[in-house]
């Protein structure tokens, strides 16, 4: 897609899923109402806690807060996938958010997208 139609596909979503990090910044091109759902790795980034709930603050600052936020914490993959997912062999200061890979518990991200389409509904009727 060229830039000007990412930009257009950015605006016509209701629910916007996508791996912590760059890509999220699309979400400040959706309507509102709208919901956020951020997949974030294993490791644990200060201050990006998954309580499980839903926020109505943006947890960056260039984020619109007029949206509906959920974090889904990342989960060990099966022994043997492919990938970089724990870090336990780096010192913290030597890591990015960028340089893991996301694993995630399929049926906890269906709800989820379940959950955030149940609160569109709500916020149209």
């Amino acid at each position: 897609l060229s830039l000007a139609e990412e930009f257009v596909l950015a605006r016509s979503v209701d629910v916007l899923v996508g791996v912590y990090g760059s890509g999220m910044w699309w979400s400040g091109f959706m309507n509102s109402p709208g919901v956020v759902v951020w997949l974030r790795a294993h490791r644990h980034f200060g201050g990006m806690e998954c309580s499980g709930g839903w926020k109505t603050k943006g947890m960056l600052e260039f984020l619109r807060h007029d949206l509906s936020h959920r974090i889904i914490c990342g989960v060990l993959p099966p022994d043997g996938t492919p990938g970089y997912f724990e870090g336990r062999d780096i010192v913290e200061e030597d890591w990015n958010v960028h340089d893991f890979d996301v694993y995630v518990n399929a049926s906890e991200v269906v709800e989820t997208v379940a959950q955030a389409v149940r609160r569109l509904s709500e916020e149209w009727t």
